[in-house]
């Protein structure tokens, strides 16, 4: 879709003090439009307030670190997420722009009650919007890698966007960013396939950050995120942009002007 306005997040601000500052980098170059924070997250004290003045050029939002949550009642649930809003809030003032979850745990049908009620308990329900990862299937075959983790996503937020409008609050249409992770599949293709087939107001999300020995402690593919750094600070990323019409905008609802077209 060309000439599309696209909120391009940044995942996991917060987890280590390397993937924050590469974050960061990323937000002064302006090559992203969103930040997802973990307010949970070992390095969130200490970065955070450097992120919050970033606002309002980006959205700055919750990722919820719930997985463990699964089991417990809506009631539990819902404490849980008010303390990690909290804990936002008490670092940047304000309250989360949008708000989504590690491994899309927020969406499935045991957290996203205990999300709702949060939202009301909290006062969020008509000012903050909700990440959907679920995408249309023709885009979903027509992208084609990282097609397994997209259908997963679809089956875990079956009726999420249509109960969440339903009780007023504002979710995105439209979702990419499923890696295959693929040590020696060029990161530029990976955006590539992000950035075609878009939905009417499109989330893409992304995991750039720099490797500190805190990551890597972590395990998991941590040359991933690097790479992803290293390609949106290059010039290749802006021609994709500048190619494909995009504009990189801060939300999926009640569109603010866009931030750049590159």
């Amino acid at each position: 879709m060309r000439g599309a306005r696209v909120v391009l997040c940044a995942d996991e601000f917060g987890l280590t003090e390397g993937v924050s500052y590469g974050i960061l980098d990323l937000v002064g170059m302006r090559r992203i439009s969103a930040v997802s924070v973990l307010s949970k997250g070992a390095a969130w004290a200490s970065t955070g307030p450097e992120l919050a003045r970033c606002r309002p050029d980006i959205g700055i939002g919750l990722h919820l670190d719930i997985i463990a949550r699964i089991g417990r009642s809506d009631t539990q649930t819902a404490t849980e997420i008010a303390r990690q809003i909290a804990l936002f809030s008490d670092v940047t003032g304000f309250t989360p722009d949008f708000i989504s979850g590690r491994g899309n745990a927020h969406v499935l049908p045991h957290i996203r009650q205990g999300l709702f009620l949060a939202l009301e308990r909290t006062g969020l329900a008509t000012g903050t919007w909700l990440r959907d990862p679920s995408e249309r299937l023709p885009a979903i075959l027509r992208r084609g890698r990282g097609m397994p983790k997209a259908l997963a996503a679809n089956a875990m937020a079956l009726g999420f966007a249509q109960r969440a409008r339903g009780r007023g609050i504002a979710v995105n249409d439209g979702y990419s960013g499923f890696s295959s992770h693929v040590r020696d599949y060029p990161v530029e293709r990976e955006f590539q396939r992000f950035f075609q087939y878009l939905g009417p107001n499109p989330v893409i999300a992304c995991r750039p950050g720099y490797i500190d020995d805190a990551l890597e402690r972590m395990g998991g593919v941590v040359e991933s995120r690097s790479r992803e750094l290293m390609y949106l600070s290059s010039t290749r990323f802006t021609d994709l942009l500048e190619v494909l019409g995009i504009t990189l905008v801060a939300s999926p609802v009640n569109r603010p002007p866009g931030l750049h077209p590159r």
